[in-house]
């Protein structure tokens, strides 16, 4: 495999400036909606609330993705009358462009759609239109607000590996499977990359499960240090580690695995452990395409399984040598 540096994946973080936290301290809402009384009726509740806000209001179900693609909204108000053509499956959509931020819909009383059915596709809530008033949808948009961040809160429990921090495999899978639709909608592409400790049972056989403990997290930490936080990383299991480097080609590897390497080993030598830690590291595009998760998973682990067997005879002929 051939790979060339690519700057999504080599931009150092900024420091952000006073006046960009002050923008960020915003609070930002989105209205997808054709009816001028929707904005409306949020800009009067929100406001009661204090501090900045910002509205952007858009007709247009394809106009609210591209906003919300930018991320920072604190939630949505979607008019029903604006999902046009298969009601539940737009939304559906919508939500997972929408990420953390509560999603509402204000439906007429005579609107063909099942509010249950719109809580199963997303909505944190369905409101009527004919009853809605500011006070009514402040307390709405409060009450989803916080409902979302306390699944947010529980989810992350459920889907997080307590050894590493980093999410378990059942969070990840969910994570990266709701990407690929993500990606395959906007012809975008990622990379997964697939990786395991090398070793790590002589570890356990020589120094001790808390030595092998102490290694997996010494390479959660240099897989932290070597992606961005819009990256997904997780714990697969045993000595297995993922990533998924968003929006990025597949030559973004030949960033990635120098930086990888580098942060385990300089952890390391913080740590001062008596052995080396080193990761086996396999790769593949993700996104493009119609290929499963499952199968890129499997390119992946087969480059990382080649990767494997030329260090074990990498070190098997420099024995031999000795």
């Amino acid at each position: 495999m051939t790979h060339t540096a690519i700057n999504p994946v080599s931009a150092p973080p900024r420091r952000e400036s006073p006046a960009a936290n002050r923008i960020r301290a915003t609070r930002r809402f989105l209205v997808l909606s054709g009816e001028a009384q929707d904005a409306a009726a949020l800009s009067h509740a929100v406001a009661r609330r204090g501090g900045r806000v910002s509205i952007e209001t858009v007709p247009l179900l394809q106009d609210a993705l591209k906003r919300l693609h930018r991320g920072g909204f604190e939630a949505l108000l979607v008019s029903v009358d604006a999902l046009e053509g298969n009601a539940l499956a737009e939304l559906e959509r919508l939500c997972d462009f929408a990420g953390k931020a509560p999603v509402l819909l204000i439906a007429s009383n005579h609107a063909a759609l099942n509010p249950a059915a719109a809580v199963r596709s997303g909505a944190q809530d369905v409101l009527d239109r004919d009853e809605l008033t500011p006070e009514r949808l402040g307390v709405a948009i409060a009450c989803a607000i916080e409902r979302q961040r306390q699944v947010a809160e529980l989810r992350d429990l459920s889907i997080t590996d307590p050894l590493t921090g980093l999410h378990n495999r059942r969070g990840f899978r969910s994570l990266a499977e709701a990407h690929l639709r993500l990606m395959r909608r906007t012809q975008r592409q990622s990379l997964l990359l697939f990786a395991d400790l090398d070793q790590l049972k002589e570890i356990h056989d020589e120094y001790g499960h808390a030595a092998g403990d102490q290694a997996m997290q010494l390479c959660a930490e240099a897989l932290r240090r070597s992606t961005r936080d819009s990256d997904l990383l997780a714990r697969y299991g045993g000595d297995e580690f993922v990533a998924l480097a968003l929006d990025v080609t597949e030559s973004a590897g030949a960033v990635l695995l120098p930086r990888v390497a580098s942060a385990l080993a300089s952890l390391t030598r913080r740590a001062r452990l008596p052995f080396t830690l080193s990761l086996s590291v396999g790769t593949a595009a993700f996104g493009r395409g119609s290929l499963a998760f499952d199968e890129v998973l499997a390119r992946a682990d087969r480059e990382l399984y080649g990767e494997k067997q030329r260090r074990h005879f990498a070190r098997t002929l420099t024995s031999r040598q000795a």
